[in-house]
């Protein structure tokens, strides 16, 4: 695989020469200062390590070591680091986690009419919907599979997450029965990743380019803050891709073939957030999602080999020569001359998530989440027979889902004088009679 480092773009711009010459002048300066004349610090800063938190294990932001369950955090640092393009990817270095691959092989006339790709996880032995995937805590569509047909669950662009958590183990008493396996939380970007420092405008570009199917994909980012009460995010990627590579060396266009039939991936996704927050004590994030992928097939190895046989006389008797003849005319008028492929996966959402800080006696904090999400899949096969008619399978998936959620917390903190008297007595030992 031939992997380019992704090349980023911050605004503001940092600054210029001639400041830079200056701030170097300056240090200088200083320097020579206190080799003469030792001046005692006015502060000492130390430098303090921050623990890493996760939102996935309670729903709520949480030390992952407080968590009593085996979480696996994938950052932004890492997904650029390690060119992670897909789920499958994205489970590459966790053990025990894995994404079975399906490439597509159609046959109207066989068993395999359409593969799911990139299937989902595989979490210590359990996948398909055992395995919950959220977005941003909103569930993805799940998979689906009838006869044939199969839809796999590879609804996203790994452009737009920043950050992945990954749960080993049962998380039904949270999330609901379809965790049993465990769950998947991917996380976007949102206006305060690029608005530090007191930026009011920020972003980045990022291109790569995998070696395994020639796919090159190109992402930017834009935000920006209106004011201390709004700050907005946009962001959009596009990739292009062919099939993957395999060791076949036979390029013959028909069922003798051993090489990748011709296929054309492509996708786009786009991002947009607006953080409004108009007190201290609440914060409102409306975000729109879209993701659609396609690909196109040019099924070469369902093709007949040419030339095909003369249609023969059909005897009237012996019974087998009679049956022989006539199957072998059946296959002639329905051997395939064209078969090709189309696979679409379109998913929108649209989110409200509101926070409160309340600090009430009931409740210190309280969250509210609105989210409408539409998912559509197609997988169409078109073939055209040498006599017979032509024959199509088209078959659609189509998931609509309104998600609503409310969640409060509230801490309860004891006294010293409580806990105290509750240690005395704890050490009491009762006398037998």
């Amino acid at each position: 695989m031939a992997i380019f480092q992704p090349l980023h773009l911050s605004l503001p711009f940092s600054p210029n020469p001639l400041s830079w010459l200056v701030g170097v002048a300056c240090a200088s300066v200083l320097g020579v200062q206190a080799q003469t004349q030792p001046v005692a610090p006015a502060f000492q800063v130390a430098a303090v390590a921050l623990k890493e938190v996760v939102i996935s294990g309670t729903r709520n932001e949480q030390s992952v070591d407080e968590l009593p369950m085996a979480i696996d955090v994938i950052n932004a640092k890492d997904i650029e680091e390690q060119q992670l393009q897909d789920i499958r990817d994205i489970a590459r270095g966790i053990p025990n986690v894995s994404v079975r691959r399906a490439p597509t092989r159609f046959s109207l006339a066989g068993a395999a009419t359409g593969r799911e790709g990139n299937a989902g996880f595989n979490i210590r032995g359990l996948d398909g919907n055992r395995v919950l995937m959220l977005v941003d805590g909103i569930r993805a569509p799940r998979f689906y599979g009838f006869g044939s047909n199969a839809f796999g669950r590879d609804t996203l662009s790994i452009d737009l997450v920043k950050r992945v958590e990954l749960i080993k183990g049962p998380a039904s008493a949270l999330y609901g029965s379809d965790g049993i396996a465990g769950l998947v939380n991917f996380i976007t970007y949102e206006p305060s990743d690029f608005l530090k420092d007191g930026k009011t405008l920020g972003g980045k570009a990022a291109f790569s380019y995998s070696g395994d199917d020639n796919t090159k994909s190109v992402s930017a980012t834009v935000a920006g803050r209106a004011s201390e009460v709004v700050s907005w995010q946009i962001s959009a990627a596009t990739s292009a891709g062919n099939a993957l590579a395999n060791r076949g060396e036979n390029d013959s266009f028909d069922a003798t073939r051993t090489a990748p039939n011709p296929q054309k991936d492509t996708g786009q996704a786009a991002l947009a957030k607006l953080v409004l927050q108009p007190t201290a004590s609440q914060k409102h994030v409306i975000t729109f999602e879209y993701v659609d992928k396609k690909s196109d097939y040019e099924l070469l190895t369902a093709r007949a080999t040419l030339p095909l046989a003369n249609i023969v006389t059909v005897p009237a008797a012996p019974a087998a020569a009679r049956n022989a003849a006539i199957a072998a005319n059946t296959a002639v008028a329905n051997a395939a001359l064209n078969v090709n492929a189309l696979t679409t996966m379109s998913r929108n959402r649209l989110t409200w998530d509101a926070r409160y800080k309340l600090d009430a006696l009931v409740a210190d904090n309280l969250q509210t989440v609105l989210s409408l999400q539409n998912t559509n899949s197609r997988e169409y096969v078109f073939e055209d027979r040498n006599t017979s008619p032509e024959r199509v399978r088209d078959t659609t998936y189509q998931e609509r889902t309104l998600q609503a959620s409310a969640q409060a917390d509230k801490t309860i903190r004891m006294s010293a004088d409580w806990r105290g008297t509750c240690r005395i007595k704890n050490q009491q030992t009762p006398k037998l009679a």
